[in-house]
């Protein structure tokens, strides 16, 4: 399997191949549809990947957290690494899932 490095490289050159096919075919790249397919590619390349399940590799992903990271310190405990994360549709539902709730929890907090 690739590294991560090599995921990323290869997400940003379809993105971008994504664009240029858009862009030739005459799509505005302002459309909503263009820029939330591209901020989507975008924030699952460098903020919500499979590999922020590792435990003992400080993953660019996680790097991009920056002080944030912790958050997915839960997720960590209970997954291992190319388990479900790494699943092609329950992957990401289960990592959105996942921070949609840390997220909530923590707007739950600072409403108190």
């Amino acid at each position: 399997m690739p590294s991560g490095r090599t995921h990323t490289a290869i997400n940003v050159a379809v993105t971008t191949a994504a664009v240029l096919v858009a862009w030739q075919l005459g799509a505005p790249l302002t459309s909503p549809v263009v820029t939330g397919a591209l901020t989507g590619l975008l924030i699952g390349t460098v903020f919500i990947t499979p590999d922020l399940d590792m435990r003992h590799v400080r993953t660019d992903a996680r790097r991009a957290w920056g002080a944030l990271a912790w958050i997915w310190w839960p997720l960590l405990t209970v997954s291992k690494h190319r388990g479900v994360s790494h699943t092609w549709l329950r992957g990401p539902l289960l990592r959105a899932a996942y921070l949609a709730g840390m997220l909530g929890a923590l707007l739950g907090l600072t409403r108190l």
